[in-house]
């Protein structure tokens, strides 16, 4: 990088700080606080997940990725309703998260936790 360009990119940089700042993003002499993972469904059952749910909590790296976590984890739940399907193993609805439900998605799949592993090694 030329001289330049640095400077640029450090005025950017402290001007994306001070509007976090402002919006309290950051506290004072702080740290950015950590959000809430969007992609985790409440009222999920001890023992199962969604798909979203799975790979967000044990995975949240394989979102960068993908070019859209929901699509990019389709395949995922077609191959864990077939095989809950074909073994007779419970599938269980529940609500889906706040950003799905912002597009029309209102329910999730939820499998159990070892049919997950089982799939997403």
């Amino acid at each position: 990088m030329q001289e330049h360009q640095i400077e640029v990119l450090l005025d950017r940089l402290t001007r994306i700080a001070i509007a976090l700042e402002s919006a309290g993003g950051v506290a004072q002499g702080g740290s950015a606080a950590t959000p809430n993972n969007p992609y985790q469904s409440p009222d999920v059952p001890d023992g199962y997940d969604t798909v979203l749910g799975y790979f967000s909590k044990n995975m949240p790296g394989a979102f960068e990725l993908m070019d859209d976590p929901i699509t990019g984890t389709l395949r995922d739940g077609h191959w864990l309703t077939h095989q809950a399907s074909r073994r007779g193993i419970g599938i269980i609805k529940v609500p889906a998260p706040e950003p799905l439900v912002e597009i029309g998605i209102n329910e999730l799949n939820a499998y159990p936790v070892s049919l997950l592993q089982e799939r997403i090694r």
